[in-house]
């Protein structure tokens, strides 16, 4: 199974408890919506966004905007995703969308990022620089006082056209926003 392929995410799948009492959702750079249909599904109301959007259905649940991150108006959101979009962005436009994210999300929110890391076979041939050093969330997370649920950096294997075999350097955060900071 390809991880970075259309299908419902395993992943969110197992915090579908924390999710069903949460209202509203972001998913940032959400492609063909797959994550999206799983959190409507779930009974979120979901923004989903991306530059383009190829394929979607809609959805009473979902509104999906054709949008750069970058230009988007952020609103209040329950959960936020940022999953495979962040490692495309330059540093400087990265940390601004981040601290856009941790504005928005609502006291007792849920944060769930996957991104790539300098360890991964493309870091040197995007020009974005957008790959995270290692533990570089877990800092993030510490200075904005986000109570990490999970956090893992791995190499994983992938096989795909046109690069054959390759390693990807990835890291998952699932994080809540402290109730307390407000």
């Amino acid at each position: 199974m390809n991880p970075f392929g259309c299908c419902p995410s395993p992943w969110i799948q197992q915090y579908e408890a924390l999710l069903k009492i949460k209202k509203t959702a972001l998913d940032i750079g959400c492609a063909h919506g797959s994550r999206s249909y799983q959190l409507a599904q779930m009974g979120l109301s979901v923004t989903a966004i991306d530059k383009a959007l190829p394929n979607v259905l809609p959805c009473q649940s979902i509104k999906f905007i054709e949008t750069d991150v970058r230009d988007f108006i952020f609103e209040s959101y329950d959960v936020i995703l940022a999953i495979n979009v962040l490692q495309f962005i330059d540093k400087k436009t990265q940390q601004a969308v981040l601290n856009k994210i941790i504005k928005s999300l609502t006291s007792g929110g849920l944060l769930f990022i996957e991104s790539f890391t300098n360890d991964d076979c493309s870091f040197k041939k995007l020009s974005s620089g957008g790959h995270f050093n290692h533990n570089e969330l877990r800092e993030w997370c510490s200075k904005n006082k986000l109570c990490i649920i999970e956090y893992n950096e791995d190499i994983i294997s992938d096989n795909h056209a046109p690069m054959g075999p390759h390693i990807h350097g990835i890291v998952k955060l699932v994080a809540r926003k402290d109730t307390n900071e407000i």
